[in-house]
């Protein structure tokens, strides 16, 4: 067995931890409080209208992350139901994702717009004019059942068509209260 000049990595490591002990200096402390990672479900969509849920939760994540929060994409979704509550599925991904949060999202149409279509005599589905969205929201924190943000934002009227483009922007404004509450309730819990 030959030795060349290369020094294996792992002697490099030892190397360079002895000649830091040795100079005085400590490697690099590695910070106490770590930002909460924030998982982000599928989303439901209720609305009748075809939407790429995909392609929003994507931006959602993303405007999330433009916010600095430590969002992902998480292998889980969002029930359709009455209200916005944590499934079975959603409580494994707490655990498998090693989330501290989970964001549970909804689109769906304003009360408004089905009472009309109700009064017309017609299926919600059966409106042919360009009608807003609801894009209703929960954020649950891991250890708790209740959510500790639950809002919403309405779209601008849009048709059929453009249901996913029209959601650009909620998606933002989503991020934007996810951000507002987690600054004030958690980011900096910890901090001097």
């Amino acid at each position: 067995m030959q030795f060349g000049s290369r020094i294996s990595p792992i002697v490099a490591v030892l190397l360079f931890g002895c000649s830091l002990s040795a100079s005085g200096q400590a490697p690099a402390a590695t910070p106490t409080h770590q930002v909460p990672k924030l998982c982000v479900a599928d989303i439901a969509n209720s609305s009748l209208r075809p939407i790429d849920t995909n392609a929003v939760k994507t931006k959602l994540v993303e405007e999330l992350k433009n916010q600095n929060l430590n969002a992902t994409d998480a292998a889980t979704h969002t029930m359709l139901g009455t209200q916005l509550d944590l499934s079975g599925k959603n409580l494994l991904a707490y655990k498998r994702e090693n989330c501290d949060f989970i964001l549970l999202t909804r689109v769906g149409l304003p009360e408004s717009v089905i009472k009309s279509a109700a009064a017309a005599g017609q299926s919600p589905s059966a409106i042919a004019q360009p009608v807003p969205l609801l894009v209703e929201f929960a954020l649950f924190q891991k250890g708790t059942a209740k959510a500790v943000l639950e809002s919403s934002v309405t779209t601008e009227a849009a048709d059929k068509t453009k249901a996913s483009d029209t959601l650009t922007g909620a998606m933002k404004e989503e991020a934007t209260q996810v951000w507002t509450w987690m600054n004030k309730n958690s980011l900096h819990k910890g901090k001097k």
